[in-house]
């Protein structure tokens, strides 16, 4: 194991200098420069490279089908924690949760 030597004086003065200023200009009010559309566009040309729509697109629907499919055989039991007794009002808030997945679907993407 090496011998632990002490820092010479400027070194130690010139990094706590460093962490001092480095701190301060996190502290401070100014705006943070933001995302420049260059970087945005190589970090969605990264992600495609890495997974082609192809891939990506299949799996996503299979995520939600079987989100979807996790939730349907639980909605009668809602159905009857809630107070609904009528064949009616099931089969309208059972029609209400499909249109919503339909239309949620679409404005998500």
């Amino acid at each position: 194991m090496a011998p632990r030597t002490e820092p010479e004086s400027d070194d130690f003065v010139d990094d706590v200098a460093t962490l001092t200023t480095a701190a301060q200009n996190k502290n401070s009010t100014a705006p943070r420069p933001s995302h420049s559309e260059t970087d945005i566009t190589e970090t969605k040309e990264k992600w495609n490279a890495a997974v082609p729509p192809t891939v990506s697109l299949p799996l996503l629907v299979m995520i939600d089908m079987f989100a979807v499919a996790l939730v349907v055989p639980l909605l009668h039991q809602y159905y009857r924690t809630a107070g609904v007794t009528s064949a009616n009002q099931r089969e309208l808030l059972s029609s209400l949760f499909s249109s919503s997945q339909i239309c949620g679907g679409l404005i998500i993407g």
